[in-house]
């Protein structure tokens, strides 16, 4: 019975690593500025909970520009049960901060 228990818990503490290394590995490349506008987005219980709760989220935006440091246009969208909110906008690296700003962003929220 407890060799059970011990499986048990260690296929849970394999999950948990699983779970923590994935997420590095999808969110490593992702542009901070844009983690940023999507964990400020989950952490606002209003939003969370007129979309139904969180699911999932998409994240686009044009690499090529951001890597040579030209304003970039991006597109995220953070999807509930019951709707789902979209931000467009373009982000601008600031020079004299040395990091990247969202300088434009218009939000849609849309009902399934």
């Amino acid at each position: 019975m407890k060799k059970g228990y011990k499986i048990i818990l260690s296929l849970v503490a394999l999950a948990i690593v699983f779970q923590i290394v994935g997420e590095y590995l999808i969110n490593k490349d992702s542009p901070e500025e844009l983690e940023y506008l999507l964990n400020s987005t989950r952490d606002n219980d209003s939003l969370v909970r007129k979309i139904g709760g969180y699911k999932s989220y998409e994240l686009s935006y044009n690499y090529r520009l951001r890597d040579a440091k030209n304003n970039y246009p991006f597109d995220v969208t953070v999807f509930g049960q019951n709707a789902y909110l979209n931000f467009k906008g373009f982000s601008q690296f600031n020079h004299e901060k040395n990091m990247w700003l969202i300088i434009k962003v218009d939000t849609l929220f849309k009902k399934y």
